[in-house]
């Protein structure tokens, strides 16, 4: 194995973790987003 392998083969799997954190991240604000949106409207004036 050369050095410029190696090098390629953790470039590769830096790249597939950091891919998998974001992907999963983006279900995370994906599911608050979906929250907020089912959250029902209510006028300021009925809070109490």
């Amino acid at each position: 194995m050369s050095s410029d392998d190696t090098s390629l083969k953790i470039d590769f799997w830096l790249t597939f973790g950091a891919g998998l954190c974001y992907f999963f991240k983006g279900f995370r604000i994906f599911r608050e987003y979906r929250v907020l949106m089912d959250t029902p409207e209510i006028p300021i004036r009925s809070v109490r």
